[in-house]
């Protein structure tokens, strides 16, 4: 894990008073639970896409490729290898979209974000959304 990453994920993205909280439970184990919540804490400016449905692996890469990323993403998830780790877009999408846990997908340097929810999860849906600062990943 990037502490210093995830924490600027964190204040990019979650509103000031939901901060704290989600960037500790990112940071123990209780990373299952930040994950769950990380869509609900959204500031509302960020949100471009929101999706209730689960998206074919095409989809999300169709749908992020319109913001013409080719760019390494950094992976936060639970249960699963790749968290805290830098990989490919296309890679991420393909390994993520198919296993069932929430997973953030941040595309570096652009600020382009996926949250993939957990499979059988309704009340929280898969979005995109992008930092209004994001040349603070720069």
């Amino acid at each position: 894990m990037n502490n210093s990453l995830e924490k600027m994920i964190v204040k990019l993205f979650i509103t000031k008073e939901r901060q704290d909280r989600l960037f500790y439970e990112l940071t123990n184990n209780k990373r299952g639970n930040a994950l769950n919540k990380f869509a609900k804490y959204l500031k509302p400016k960020v949100i471009i896409d929101k999706e209730n449905s689960l998206p074919s692996n095409f989809d999300v890469y169709t749908r992020l490729m319109k913001f013409n990323l080719k760019d390494q993403c950094y992976i936060i998830c639970w249960g699963y290898e790749l968290d805290g780790k830098m990989i490919d877009l296309n890679s991420a999408i393909e390994q993520l979209n198919c296993n069932g846990f929430p997973a953030l997908i941040v595309s570096i340097p652009s600020g382009f974000t996926y949250f993939k929810n957990e499979s059988y999860a309704s009340f929280q849906p898969n979005c995109l959304f992008k930092a209004i600062e994001s040349n603070k990943f720069a």
